[in-house]
């Protein structure tokens, strides 16, 4: 359930990490938990009545979602697909079908990069629901889950509605953009009750409008997710979403090694190219959330090439020994607040 809260947010937390909060006119928020993670509504758009009706609304629509979209839950329309043991073509939501057909489009466009069909090796490194005690899997268990992934083994039709896969032990992940699919669908929930101006925010994937409760426009600040570090941005993205990609957010650790939870499709291997974390900016927060795991899996070098080269908005941050480099695509200095 949401909570109705005042506050006054002008800088929001992206990533694990980052601080930043300044207290000048009061604002309404809600709050509360959905997929594994924790949301905030924002906005000055309304009273604290409407919000309550409206928070109601949204926890409703949140857990719609999860039933269409996770695959922790045995229940839910995408496990449902996930279990199907055929290859002919399985009727699904609306939802389901544009989420799906929106991945294999990313998947096509970073060549394979972004994968949802990689829930095999996900379950292999213990990130994924069966997950048990942190262990690197064998030779043969990755070779079984690259056997069977690859989004070019995926189909997906709009009328009716269906998804199909040519190998029946493909499982879908879409927890790369599930997130983000989610806060636009809470933006268009908050704009069709006449919203204009307002912050939603789902596991720090972040979608803005308007302007904030001091008559200011939102200011995102992002910084890197290590003690130590003192490089900071801040973004003014405008009506637009950021989403944060990393490999701090969910990983173990084998002996010295960091183990990712983002898996580089190609290998069945977790990311291991010394970025720390990838920032998109793009015009709805799919596309943010989509973009952003994709150029994590691409390193450094070629995330930026390929962030410069389709006029993407990405600051991607990396190791280098006890500090951190950024690197940024020409779009993404548009976004930088400049005061």
């Amino acid at each position: 359930m949401h909570r109705l809260l005042t506050t006054a947010l002008a800088l929001i937390l992206l990533v694990a990490g980052l601080s930043g909060c300044d207290s000048r006119e009061a604002e309404l928020r809600l709050e509360g938990r959905t997929m594994g993670t924790t949301y905030t509504v924002q906005t000055i758009d309304c009273d604290s009545t409407e919000c309550d009706s409206i928070g109601l609304q949204v926890d409703a629509r949140l857990e719609e979602l999860s039933q269409c979209l996770s695959h922790y839950d045995p229940e839910s329309e995408l496990s449902a697909f996930n279990n199907y043991p055929g290859t002919d073509w399985f009727p699904v939501s609306t939802e389901l079908a544009t989420v799906v057909d929106y991945a294999l489009a990313i998947s096509k466009q970073s060549d394979g990069a972004f994968d949802i069909s990689i829930g095999p090796a996900v379950d292999a490194w213990g990130f994924g629901p069966t997950a048990g005690i942190p262990a690197e899997p064998s030779e043969e268990q990755l070779a079984a889950s690259l056997l069977h992934s690859g989004y070019t083994k995926l189909a997906v039709r709009a009328s009716p509605p269906a998804i199909r896969k040519d190998d029946p032990l493909i499982r879908l992940d879409l927890s790369a953009l599930a997130k983000g699919y989610a806060v636009d669908q809470l933006v268009y929930l908050l704009e069709d009750r006449g919203i204009q101006n307002y912050l939603v925010e789902i596991g720090g994937e972040i979608r803005t409008a308007g302007i904030r409760g001091d008559g200011k426009p939102w200011r995102i600040g992002i910084q890197p997710p290590a003690d130590g570090l003192d490089l900071e941005f801040v973004v003014e993205p405008g009506d637009a979403a950021v989403a944060t990609s990393g490999d701090y957010r969910n990983y173990f650790m084998l002996g010295d090694r960091r183990v990712s939870h983002t898996i580089d499709p190609a290998s069945a291997q977790p990311v291991n190219n010394n970025v720390m974390s990838v920032s998109v900016i793009a015009p709805d927060a799919m596309q943010a959330d989509a973009l952003a795991t994709a150029l994590m899996v691409m390193g450094p070098e070629a995330g930026v090439e390929f962030a410069t080269a389709h006029d993407i908005a990405a600051l991607i941050i990396k190791r280098t020994g006890d500090s951190s480099l950024a690197v940024m695509s020409p779009a993404f200095e548009r976004y930088r607040a400049r005061d």
